[in-house]
């Protein structure tokens, strides 16, 4: 039997949160917003800081996926501890949620007081302060569910602000939904997850060794010719071909013409005699030359991939809708990708989930990218319609952009990508990190010469 969710807020009348609902629970669980099993979420606030070591200021820089850490904390003005409210001085088993920047939004940590030298500690403005209902939920079950990917891949799309700084408001953590277990299967979830953590990491070390004697040549060989290619260094130049930075131009006009369909362009990129340089709409620019991965020929150019393409990630329509599961439209999870073309898909949904659900019909030739988990930076091109789940990004790229050359490209920076998404329990790469990574771009007419040389050279390796 299905289950449906109901909220009443300030006693109104009750509403239907499914499509609130990220997963499935079991039935001896609930889901609670998380300002119900706190008795205090706050921001920190702006300290006075002062080179006496007596109060530390937890910082962003405080709070890694390694753990928490106090070595990293500056410390307040002694004379203005007195202005801190009693509620405001950490109290252990306190939760610390990085709510601003880029990188480091999301990251959470664990204060022990037993790892705090000092008196007492307090947050700053950019950590937000979760004290949970000891007496309902345990603050290493809370982390260990905010570190999973369903939370952190999406944190970025659910904070506000620009490209340049974006913030986790105060009301989006106190309305997370957050899956309850009774207090006794909380505990073991906690233990397992302890004993299991050390097997997981020796298992690992085991795997990758042997996948690295039965692939390290093979797969040397192919990292190596891709990224010669990306680099325009596969195929010679043709210095007739039309410069990328004609086709930018051409495909800005395609994106204003779409209007809400594609991103806005908050930036440009612009290569001088003295470096390369990041442009934003407002006439700031920086410097970005040692932030590129490498050199590029001269008629190529520098973009971010939100601008050479629709980018969209997917989702999953509630499975407490039995309905939405019975039809013939296929349904990608990132399973499925196969670092090639994709020529079959095992589930599907049904048009209504298309019409009442996010989720989002991709066309064909649409290049697909896993974003979390074991499967992150996993590619496909699909060569007929569909949709998919959450874990899945999909592009489709402007006239003059090949779809293989842009499916390539992520392929060479598969790596760079798994680098971002580390951290948690699981890496995951969000969609707004991918849009503002950059690509190398080169003419049109060069992409497919790039693509046809990379496709006969995969064709002889594999045969």
């Amino acid at each position: 039997m299905y289950r449906h969710y109901y909220e009443s807020i300030n006693g109104g009348e009750p509403a239907c949160i499914d499509e609130q609902i990220p997963f499935d629970i079991s039935d001896s669980w609930e889901w609670v917003r998380l300002e119900n099993l706190c008795s205090y979420i706050q921001r920190g606030k702006s300290p006075k800081y002062s080179p006496i070591k007596k109060y530390p200021v937890i910082a962003q820089k405080c709070n890694q996926w390694a753990g928490f850490s106090i070595d990293k904390a500056q410390f307040i003005a002694p004379e203005t501890l007195s202005s801190y409210a009693e509620e405001r001085i950490l109290q252990d088993y306190d939760l610390l949620w990085n709510s601003t920047g880029l990188g480091t939004l999301g990251r959470m940590a664990v204060y022990e007081a037993k790892k705090n030298p000092y008196e007492l500690a307090v947050a700053d403005s950019h950590v937000t302060v979760i004290r949970p209902l000891r007496d309902y939920v345990t603050s290493l079950y809370l982390f260990y569910y905010f570190a999973n990917p369903s939370v952190q891949s999406v944190i970025e799309e659910q904070s506000d602000g620009s490209t340049k700084q974006k913030e986790l408001s105060l009301s989006t953590v106190k309305e997370y939904l957050v899956p309850l277990p009774p207090t006794a299967e909380q505990l073991r979830i906690e233990q397992v997850i302890r004993q299991v953590s050390p097997a997981i990491g020796d298992y690992d070390i085991v795997e990758q060794k042997l996948s690295e004697l039965n692939e390290s040549l093979p797969a040397s060989l192919k990292k190596s010719i891709l990224q010669h290619a990306i680099q325009g260094k596969l195929v010679p130049q043709a210095p007739n071909d039309e410069p990328a930075s004609v086709l930018l131009e051409r495909i800005a006009e395609e994106r204003a013409k779409l209007g809400k369909k594609a991103a806005k362009s908050m930036s440009r990129i612009e290569r001088r005699d003295r470096g390369t340089f990041l442009i934003y709409d407002d006439g700031s620019e920086t410097d970005i030359t040692e932030d590129l991965p490498f050199e590029i020929p001269e008629t190529w150019a520098w973009a971010r991939l939100g601008e050479i393409g629709l980018w969209g990630a997917g989702a999953t329509p509630s499975r407490t809708h039995p309905e939405y599961y019975q039809g013939d439209i296929p349904w990608l999870k990132t399973g499925d990708l196969t670092d090639g073309y994709i020529t079959s898909i095992p589930e599907s949904i049904s048009a209504v989930a298309l019409e009442k659900t996010s989720v989002k019909l991709n066309p064909v030739g649409s290049v697909l990218m896993a974003m979390y988990g074991a499967t992150i930076g996993k590619l496909g091109i699909l060569t007929f319609p569909a949709t998919t789940n959450q874990a899945c990004c999909a592009c489709v790229p402007f006239s003059g952009i090949f779809n293989l050359y842009v499916f390539y490209y992520l392929m060479a920076q598969r790596t760079s990508f798994i680098k971002q998404g580390e951290g948690g329990a699981q890496p995951n790469i969000s969609k707004e990190k991918i849009v503002n990574s950059f690509i190398a771009i080169p003419p049109t007419r060069e992409q497919e010469r790039i693509v046809e040389a990379l496709s006969k050279t995969f064709s002889i390796m594999q045969a």
